[in-house]
């Protein structure tokens, strides 16, 4: 439920700076969300967690609805 708004520069920048779990999270690719008005977004940096600094500036999605679209992915270095 997190989308960030500058994309990664590699799959190791999103889970440092990101603080992904790396057990499970590869953070292999990267995709486009259109996210709809009306949908609450809640804007924050990425603490430090699972070994990773964190900082990244992060949005929750608060409000799922069906109108936010999830285009496909494309591999990330």
């Amino acid at each position: 439920a997190f989308l960030t708004k500058v994309a990664p520069k590699s799959s190791a920048f999103a889970r440092e700076g990101l603080a992904l779990p790396s057990q499970w999270n590869t953070a292999s690719h990267i995709q486009k969300v259109t996210v709809p008005a009306g949908v609450t977004l809640l804007r924050s940096r990425a603490l430090p967690a699972f070994g990773g600094r964190g900082g990244l500036e992060q949005f929750q999605i608060l409000n799922f609805d069906s109108r936010i679209i999830f285009h496909p992915g494309i591999p990330l270095k």
